[in-house]
């Protein structure tokens, strides 16, 4: 306490460097927030991740499955992996079913039996390696969301859009345009599309002016085609206790080829039975399986992620910087998480100023001046410099959690500030030289001070340390207090007396109050 008291008196004396040194602070805390990347969400180890399978275009289900067997053997064979349950058809991602689709969730094992080199990072990466050597399809293995239900997976989601009507070739190409660009991109991976416009189909062309003609409504052709290629519902009956459901469909060796239409027969209104061969043409095509719109326009969605080392605000502006290249007529949108990203950009400046405004209404009331608070407020720039030099070392971007503890820090930090200046006001009131006064107020509080703040560091060290589910999330908001705090401690209670003598002594003279020698008494 002494040496303290010692440090509290030459910072006194010597105000001037002691603003030099606040000053050397606020600029290094500004300079770590405006180049530490922004962020949203950190993506968490949930315990599982998510696989969509991408077979060429117009693959069987047959084919489909037998990677899937590869696959299998693959990611069970991994060391963490528990298991995994596989469904073919089915592209999870972007919710369509066709033959050469497949989907896959892969359960990890439980994060205490799992160590660091076990994480759903590093088995995803282990996943990737271990897949390329199954050649016919294309895997897409991502974390799931940090937040059940905004977005389909981890990473961005970016939307591109024809706003100009074009022919579904021009997006097309666009997008594949682009896809080019990203993946030579250091700062993005991973980036891919589902979409491809070169799915061979089979289309029957009906010739609707001989159907009428020969006396065929249109709707029996379809009602034809139905029942026998896709099957159509009859109705149920009971038989010895249970239901029954009756579906009429052509038998499966007799739908197995684009011609086997031509086996059919339709009824016209008078009775008579016209092979549809009569009335339908064959026609092969190339297109895509589904459509996707986005705001009413037609749309593809690209995903992809951060490379290691940048952040998702930085993946997302070089992925705007790559789309602004594309020619007119093309734009973009985000969606899921990166929607929620783009939409809550630039609020926390906002949501800072507030919080820091809030404190300092309530300190003026407290201290009834609007000069004190500023005391108070001034250690809040060593918290910040703690806190985003800690992110800076952990490699944390800054994002809603890093955001949540600084608003936390505000409060904190000034506790610290409050118990200085508190006690050096009462001091100063009952007479004591302002300088004196603020000296006794810092050496007679550094204890409490001291106690309170280790407390609450050392209990918030877990957060820290953190492992398991949620602890991204935990890990991000941890360092930022614990540091921030420790910051805040270790340098604010040298420079807080300073504060309060240079503002309180600039007041009264401002007031034309009598002078108080600024010497501390020995």
């Amino acid at each position: 306490t002494e040496r303290y008291g010692t440090v509290v008196r030459a910072a006194i004396r010597r105000s001037a460097v002691a603003f030099m040194v606040f000053g050397i602070f606020a600029v290094a805390a500004g300079w770590l927030v405006l180049k530490r990347p922004g962020g949203f969400l950190p993506e968490e180890d949930q315990g599982y991740l998510l696989v969509a399978v991408s077979l060429p275009p117009g693959a069987s289900l047959q084919r489909t499955q037998a990677v899937m067997k590869q696959y299998d053997k693959v990611v069970r064979s991994i060391p963490g992996v528990a298991g995994a349950i596989e469904i073919t058809g089915l592209n999870v991602l972007i919710g369509i079913t066709n033959s050469a689709s497949g989907t896959s969730f892969v359960s990890l094992d439980p994060w205490r039996e799992r160590g660091p080199e076990q994480s759903a990072a590093k088995i995803l990466a282990q996943l990737n390696a271990g897949l390329r050597g199954i050649k016919d399809a294309n895997f897409l293995i991502v974390n799931p969301p940090s937040i059940p239900g905004i977005g389909q997976g981890g990473g961005y989601e970016f939307v591109l859009e024809d706003r100009s009507g074009r022919e579904i070739g021009q997006l097309t190409g666009a997008m594949g345009l682009l896809l080019g660009q990203a993946n030579q991109q250091p700062d993005l991976t991973r980036v891919f599309s589902f979409f491809n416009a070169n799915t061979p189909q089979i289309e029957y062309v009906i010739d609707r002016e001989r159907a009428k003609t020969l006396g065929i409504p249109i709707s029996d052709i379809f009602s034809s085609l139905q029942t026998f290629l896709g099957g159509s519902y009859i109705n149920d009956f009971n038989l010895y206790g249970r239901t029954y459901r009756v579906t009429a469909q052509a038998d499966g060796a007799a739908r197995t080829t684009p011609e086997a239409v031509n086996q059919l027969y339709v009824r016209t209104k008078e009775g008579d039975m016209v092979p549809l061969s009569t009335l339908v043409s064959i026609r092969t095509k190339q297109t895509s399986d589904y459509i996707e719109r986005f705001n009413l326009f037609r749309a593809i969605t690209i995903n992809g992620s951060a490379a290691a080392g940048f952040s998702s605000s930085e993946a997302m502006e070089k992925m705007e910087a790559l789309a602004a290249d594309l020619p007119a007529g093309f734009n973009h949108e985000w969606s899921g998480v990166s929607y929620q990203e783009r939409k809550a950009a630039g609020q926390s400046v906002y949501i800072f100023g507030a919080s820091v405004l809030f404190v300092f209404l309530v300190l003026a009331a407290l201290y009834e001046s609007w000069v004190v608070p500023f005391a108070v407020l001034l250690g809040i720039p060593f918290a910040v410099f703690g806190a985003f030099a800690a992110l800076t070392f952990r490699g944390f971007a800054n994002d809603v959690y890093a955001q949540i503890g600084l608003v936390m820090l505000i409060g904190l930090a000034a506790k610290n500030s409050i118990l200085i200046v508190e006690f050096a006001k009462l001091a100063h009131e009952r007479g004591v030289p302002l300088a004196q006064a603020a000296f006794e107020g810092a050496q007679a509080r550094l204890r409490p001070i001291l106690m309170t703040s280790f407390a609450f560091i050392l209990g918030t060290m877990p957060l820290v340390l953190a492992s398991g589910a949620g602890a991204a999330a935990r890990q991000v908001l941890g360092t930022t207090v614990v540091f921030g705090m420790l910051a805040a401690t270790l340098i604010g209670i040298f420079l807080v007396p300073v504060f309060y003598v240079v503002l309180q002594g600039a007041v009264e003279r401002f007031r034309g109050s009598v002078e108080i020698s600024q010497e501390p008494r020995p």
